[in-house]
């Protein structure tokens, strides 16, 4: 049902848009159509823009969706008046997207895609920790928290965010302190780790960190906890599911990884009159809504500030400073957000919990490189 419903709204979106040219803006959301997720987050953008706050607008800002399956989409994009920006958890297919529209600010709301955030591109806005971010976060922790000493970096080859993500992790793991004892990639076929299980025992590593497929993830965890090495299994969100507990089941106890928002975004004080109001037609959501949401309060504040024209918006996002409900925004001259959180997760019993630092672990970690 919500398929056809987020069709009809694009379709009629298209069809009104020159009605409302001459006193109306719009806001973009780059989605498939097909995704559920797409669904949560058109909800997210239409109640965003209805809601109203300090940045109210009276609805001369309204919503357009641009479906990613459509073949015609860049035309669709230049031809849509008062375009004022375009939010989406933009990622490697996107590519050709990203490179021809170089006027109108796009904002990510994804950790995907390291080099969307072309410092090149002066447009860009990534709104939300990357997996560089998180993987540098997961390192302070597993030093400052976990307190571990020897690692082991393992990621699959032929994906530039897997390489730049096991870099990062690697090098702020030394700034810390520790010792990376084994690096290397491996195919994106190989499935059987045994070779390099058995080098790791011999090396007393304490924990790995794999990036990779979530299949490769399931057989790398799988075959360390056979083979007895001992070592803590960390990783990318990719393992935060379901479907990873249900392959390993037991094995999977301890594993861990950092991610992009609280296990319940109630926990979020500032959006739970949001939260309140989305429930009522939506009760499906996703993760990245928080930070849609923080899109959105941007753009309308620059709005007020009649900061409209593509030129002058691009510089009033680079030069804001707010408080939203993810923290406060503002960006540094690659379009990447100054201070992020990351939130550590850890599978026990078959449940994945939240693993909150407080107290002294919360300075332990503060003070980590």
């Amino acid at each position: 049902m919500y398929r056809q419903l987020l069709f009809l709204i694009s379709l009629i979106m298209i069809l009104n848009l020159k009605i409302f040219a001459e006193d109306g803006y719009y806001i973009g959301f780059l989605g498939n159509s097909l995704n559920a997720s797409t669904d949560s987050l058109m909800t997210g953008l239409e109640l965003s823009l209805k809601i109203q706050d300090e940045n109210k607008t009276d609805g001369l800002i309204k919503s357009v969706f641009f479906n990613e399956n459509n073949e015609e989409i860049l035309k669709e994009i230049k031809n849509t008046p008062n375009l004022l920006a375009i939010i989406g958890a933009f990622n490697e297919k996107h590519k050709k997207i990203i490179e021809e529209i170089n006027d109108i600010p796009l904002i990510s709301i994804s950790k995907d895609y390291i080099d969307f955030n072309n410092p090149n591109k002066q447009n860009v806005f990534r709104i939300c920790p990357s997996d560089v971010q998180l993987a540098k976060d997961l390192a302070r922790f597993a030093v400052a928290i976990l307190d571990k000493r020897h690692y082991a970096v393992v990621y699959t080859e032929g994906v530039n965010d897997f390489m730049k993500t096991a870099e990062e992790f690697s090098e702020t793991i030394k700034k810390n302190g520790a010792k990376v004892d084994y690096f290397r990639s491996v195919e994106p076929t190989r499935m059987d780790f045994t070779n390099i299980l058995l080098r790791l025992r011999d090396l007393k590593i304490q924990s790995i960190f794999f990036i990779g497929s979530l299949e490769q993830a399931i057989n790398f965890a799988k075959q360390s906890y056979e083979m007895k090495t001992g070592a803590l299994f960390m990783s990318t969100s990719t393992i935060g599911n379901r479907y990873f507990i249900k392959k390993l089941k037991n094995e999977a106890e301890k594993s861990c990884y950092a991610d992009i928002s609280p296990e319940n975004l109630y926990k979020l004080k500032k959006f739970r009159s949001f939260l309140d109001e989305y429930y009522k037609t939506n009760k499906n959501i996703d993760k990245h809504l928080s930070y849609l949401y923080d899109a959105v309060s941007i753009i309308k504040l620059c709005y007020n500030k009649n900061l409209k024209d593509k030129e002058s918006l691009i510089k009033g996002l680079k030069e804001i400073s707010y408080e939203g409900v993810t923290g406060k925004i503002n960006f540094n001259s690659s379009g990447l957000r100054e201070k992020t959180d990351s939130y550590f997760y850890v599978i026990v019993k078959r449940e994945i919990l939240q693993r909150k630092l407080m107290g002294q672990e919360y300075k332990k970690f503060m003070e980590a490189k």
